[in-house]
């Protein structure tokens, strides 16, 4: 089309056609934002003089961003896996308390885990370092603490908290998840691990929790990664605005 023709409902018309052809929302995501900063780049060179219709185009929420799991259904998830045994049940308790990706957890060595202070350190990630490549430190919340001391005395390797069977890369690397999310009547979300990394973010989020904390929590290497969960926050937004003081004549 001539750039004059190709406004922001066409935009939108062609994200819905994309994402029902089965292209993901991060691809369609992509090709907005590039649309965007070609048309941008050419206003800057003088090239084009009319306005961009990708600019503030609703872009459509990756998968992900909202697939996460209910308090309740959390609750249920952990009481299976603790019928299961002590060692599902103390690294997904890990994963929702913690929001450690998958690689994370089964990288964590028991040297890497802080009693007193209670914290973990996420040092690497199951063959790597982290993904934002630096180590960061995550507080251990009380009923974590509990199941941790308790796992500790199992301690079934004698470096790493939850061993893996196999490999990474490996159907096997799920454990038993797929079958403890039927078995809690719960849905198996695409990426189950992710999952539960989102569970921790949205419950963080809507307990009030700050953002800017919540990016230091997830190991996130920009800011705009953790946006996603923004719109969960009006609470803490109203508080933060609240903070405003205007001294009285």
């Amino acid at each position: 089309l001539p750039l004059p023709l190709v406004s922001a409902p066409v935009l939108e018309q062609l994200c819905e056609r994309r994402l029902a052809q089965g292209y993901k929302p991060a691809t369609v995501n992509s090709i907005v934002r590039n649309l965007s900063v070609l048309l941008t780049w050419g206003r800057r060179m003088e090239l084009y003089s009319g306005r961009n219709p990708a600019a503030g185009l609703q872009r459509p929420v990756p998968a992900g961003a909202a697939d996460y799991f209910t308090a309740a259904e959390v609750a249920r998830l952990l009481a299976v896996a603790r019928q299961e045994g002590p060692a599902p049940h103390a690294l997904l308790a890990t994963a929702v308390y913690t929001g450690m990706r998958k690689g994370e957890l089964f990288g964590l060595r028991w040297e890497d885990v802080c009693f007193a202070p209670a914290q973990l350190r996420v040092m690497r990630s199951y063959a790597s370092t982290p993904k934002s490549g630096r180590w960061r430190a995550i507080p251990i919340h009380p009923e974590l603490l509990a199941i941790l001391t308790d796992w500790q005395r199992v301690r079934p390797h004698p470096e790493l908290v939850f061993p893996i069977a196999g490999r990474m890369g490996t159907s096997r690397e799920l454990g038993p998840l797929p079958t403890l999310l039927r078995r809690a009547n719960l849905r198996t979300a695409a990426r189950p691990f992710h999952a539960l990394r989102h569970t921790f973010a949205n419950h963080y989020v809507m307990a009030g929790g700050n953002l800017m904390a919540l990016q230091k929590l997830l190991g996130h290497s920009r800011f705009e990664m953790t946006q996603i969960y923004s719109h969960l926050a009006p609470e803490y937004l109203a508080s933060e605005v609240g903070r405003l003081r205007f001294p009285g004549k």
